[in-house]
């Protein structure tokens, strides 16, 4: 009796034991995100340098469809039907299409976008908020962050250049890495918004250019896949898409190393997401759908303009404990183009 009275004993101190350790593992886990929480609010808010690739060639073929619909007094969504049609279409050259519509790479003029805006930055030019605030140079970045789309990682490699440079103040090489997260909306519908290469293509294709593509899951673009599958060939609803910037957002609050501020060359649908994300007030709402190139809450339409960088604030300390991201996310967007700095 004694001897099984000492085992139940002694098991008794494993599970106090036990439970003991589990409480302190929490606890620590609560002061570690603690810390990190306020190392987040010392270092200041999140900045986002979000630019739009340079003019590729779909974008031109939409410009060419409406210049010709208005020049033969034609309905304006005349030639956005047609478009989005070819945008839609397998082997659009084969079906009477003057160009691909898959994967569209940039155009002369959108090159020279690219290059200027590098020159700009690479001159020392400021970032600066709506209201004129210096927010930093290129060698503040500490992170680049790109779509794998052919048209943004052409406009990356033409601003940012082939050669590594460094944050002024860690020392470090500033990382450029390629995520399906920030591909253009709509996924599963348009084919100027599906990879025409997988991840291997896409490092040898860029090689020398200081991009990492070991975040590209596959060899085959799921992501554009699972969409159209989803959705029957109509693609991702403004509510997806707006899921998906919520995640991206609390991606990159929850970065290694608490980055402050990140350049982000995506598209127009998908940056337009992320400056509508978080809860606005009414009167900011009205504001936002009057200003040229802002969409309704329930719109995606409209065109951000090609390479001409927004400063997107994200307040510090919001998503690190889990909290609304799109609270977060709603700390305000700056408008302001470097090169005009």
């Amino acid at each position: 009796g004694g001897g099984a009275g000492g085992r139940g004993a002694e098991g008794l101190e494993a599970v106090e034991g036990f439970e003991e350790a589990k409480k302190k593992a929490k606890r620590e886990a609560e002061e570690k995100e603690k810390k990190q929480s306020e190392e987040n609010k010392n270092k200041g808010p999140l900045l986002l340098l979000l630019i739009r690739h340079g003019t590729a060639s779909h974008n031109a073929y939409l410009e060419r469809l409406r210049a010709e619909a208005e020049a033969e007094g034609r309905p304006r969504e005349e030639a956005d039907r047609k478009w989005d049609a070819w945008l839609s279409t397998e082997d659009a050259v084969g079906r009477g299409f003057p160009l691909d519509s898959q994967d569209t790479p940039l155009t002369r003029r959108g090159r020279e976008e690219a290059r200027a805006l590098g020159r700009a930055l690479r001159a020392g030019r400021e970032f600066r908020d709506g209201e004129g605030r210096p927010r930093g140079t290129v060698e503040d970045l500490d992170l680049v962050i790109v779509s794998p789309l052919r048209r943004a990682l052409e406009t990356c490699t033409l601003v940012f250049g082939a050669q590594p440079w460094a944050n002024r103040t860690t020392g470090l090489p500033v990382p450029i890495v390629a995520l399906d997260a920030v591909k253009e909306f709509p996924q599963g519908r348009h084919l100027a918004n599906r990879l025409g290469e997988g991840r291997s293509a896409l490092a040898r294709r860029f090689a020398g250019h200081n991009i990492d593509f070991s975040r590209i899951d596959e060899e085959q673009d799921k992501m554009w896949a699972g969409a159209f599958d989803r959705s029957q060939g109509r693609g991702e609803t403004p509510e997806e898409l707006r899921a998906r910037v919520e995640a991206f957002l609390e991606l990159v609050r929850r970065l290694p190393n608490s980055p402050t501020r990140v350049a982000v060359v995506s598209h127009s649908s998908f940056l337009r997401g992320v400056l509508m994300a978080g809860e606005m007030g009414k009167k900011e709402k009205e504001t936002k759908k009057k200003e040229k190139g802002f969409a309704k809450d329930d719109d995606v339409g409209g065109s951000l303009p090609h390479c001409e960088p927004i400063v997107f604030t994200v307040p510090a300390g919001r998503t690190s404990q889990g909290g609304n991201v799109r609270e977060a996310a709603g700390g305000g967007h700056d408008k302001h183009p470097a090169r005009k700095a």
